[in-house]
C-alpha cells in the first residue's frame, strides 16, 4: 500500500521535470519514464519530498533521454482529445495540459503546464475551443513581434507589412498575396522561435521576389543565413 502526495517538478537547466511520487515500503527510489513522457517515482516511507527531488535532480540527464527517445520512437496524437495529462507543444517547449474548474474560464501557461480554467473539466470541446482562441491570440503577438524585429533589422525588405493575418492551413505554414499580404498558420506557435522566425522572413522576402528562384534565395540567406537548417528542424515538427 502506498500513499500519493501530488506532483512534483525539479528544474535542470532550461528543462523543468515532472514527477509523480509515491512512498511505500522499500529500500531505494525508482524511477519510470513511461512511454507518454510521465516520470513516477517510487520512493522509500519515510524519505523526504526535498530528499526524493535531489536524487531526481540526480538522474535528470537519464530522464530527459529517456522522454527525448519515447518522443522519437510515439509521435504525438495528431487530434488532440483535450484531457487532461495530453502534450501541447508552445515555442518549441512541451506543456502538459492541466485542467480545473471555476466560474472565471482562462487559461494560463506556467512551465510545465498548460493551465486551463473551465466550469466543467469534462466539456473537453470548451476546452479545445478556450485553447484554440488562446493560441490564435498568442500567435498573433508572437508573428507580429517577429516581423517588427526583421523588418526592423532588414529595412531593405521594406515597411512593416499593414495586415498580417493568422488562419488555419492545412498544409502551409504560411503565404504572402501578390498584394503583399503575409497569412501565418497559428500551428506555427507551437514551434521553435528560430523557426518561427525562418517562416516569418520567408514571407517577408516574398513581398520583394514571389518566385522561389536564386534571387529569392539569396535574398533569404541575407536574413536567416541558416534557413535550411530552421526549414529542416520544422519539417520534423510533430
Amino acid at each position: 500500500m502506498h500513499t500519493l502526495s501530488g506532483e512534483r517538478a525539479v528544474r535542470f537547466g532550461s528543462a523543468v521535470i515532472a514527477y509523480e511520487p509515491a512512498w511505500r515500503e522499500r529500500r531505494d527510489v525508482e524511477i519510470t519514464v513511461h512511454p507518454d513522457l510521465r516520470v513516477t517515482v517510487l520512493c522509500p516511507a519515510g524519505r523526504s519530498p526535498v530528499a526524493v527531488d535531489a536524487v531526481v535532480l540526480r538522474k535528470a540527464p537519464w530522464i530527459l533521454r529517456q522522454q527525448l527517445r519515447f518522443q522519437d520512437l510515439h509521435p504525438l496524437p495528431t487530434e488532440p482529445r483535450f484531457v487532461a495529462g495530453e502534450t501541447f507543444r508552445y515555442l518549441g517547449r512541451q506543456y502538459r495540459l492541466k485542467l480545473d474548474e471555476g466560474s472565471e474560464p482562462r487559461v494560463v501557461l506556467s512551465r510545465p503546464y498548460l493551465r486551463v480554467v473551465v466550469p466543467d473539466v469534462r466539456d473537453h470541446a470548451e476546452v479545445g475551443k478556450m485553447i484554440d482562441r488562446w493560441r490564435r491570440a498568442r500567435a498573433a503577438a508572437v508573428f507580429a513581434e517577429h516581423v517588427e524585429a526583421i523588418v526592423m533589422r532588414c529595412p531593405w525588405l521594406g515597411p512593416r507589412p499593414e495586415t498580417l493575418r493568422v488562419r488555419t492551413m492545412a498544409c502551409r505554414w504560411g503565404s504572402c498575396s501578390a498584394s503583399g499580404v503575409i497569412t501565418l498558420n497559428p500551428a506555427l506557435v507551437s514551434a521553435h522561435p528560430s523557426c518561427i522566425e525562418y517562416v516569418v522572413a520567408h514571407e517577408l522576402c516574398h513581398r520583394k521576389v514571389m518566385k522561389h528562384d536564386q534571387r529569392f534565395y539569396r535574398l533569404l540567406g541575407r536574413v536567416v543565413p541558416d534557413w535550411q537548417t530552421r526549414r529542416d528542424r520544422l519539417n520534423n515538427l510533430r
